[in-house]
């Protein structure tokens, strides 16, 4: 009889420990194929921001290559426009009364346009209403001769 309880207590611990390493198993795949499936979404979500980056690195290029001609365009229909001696003349002005970028002491303001061009608050209506920018009354410092 001794004999027989031996034989079914090794069968139950047989089951139990074998339940338990197919149970180990089991989670051992699970975790493998949800790493598996996290590591395909992390190479996706990769190769998503390089191409974001490529894209964005295209579109900077074409805007850089647009402001150019823009700026080209500027240029060239200033200097038409206005000449390049007077051009020029105007350039050595700016530079002289702001050496520095971001160094005047008061910031241009819309309407603040100092081209002289009519209709923009700029130094051609400034003079034409005896005044600057701000409303205050200045004499005529424009040179005559």
């Amino acid at each position: 009889m001794e004999l027989w309880l031996w034989t079914a207590g090794g069968f139950l611990a047989g089951a139990l420990i074998g339940g338990g390493v197919v149970t180990l198993l089991r989670r051992g795949r699970d975790v493998e194929q949800r790493m598996r499936r996290l590591q395909r979404e992390y190479d996706l979500y990769q190769a998503d921001v390089a191409r974001h980056f490529t894209q964005t690195g295209e579109l900077l290029s074409r805007l850089r290559g647009a402001f150019e001609q823009l700026y080209g365009e500027v240029e060239d229909r200033a200097t038409e426009l206005v000449g390049e001696e007077a051009l020029q003349r105007r350039l050595r002005g700016v530079e002289g009364a702001h050496p520095h970028p971001g160094t005047s002491p008061h910031p241009p303001t819309v309407g603040d346009d100092r081209s002289g061009a009519p209709g923009f608050g700029g130094a051609a209506d400034a003079a034409a209403s005896d005044g600057d920018s701000h409303g205050n009354d200045v004499p005529d410092a424009t040179p005559r001769g």
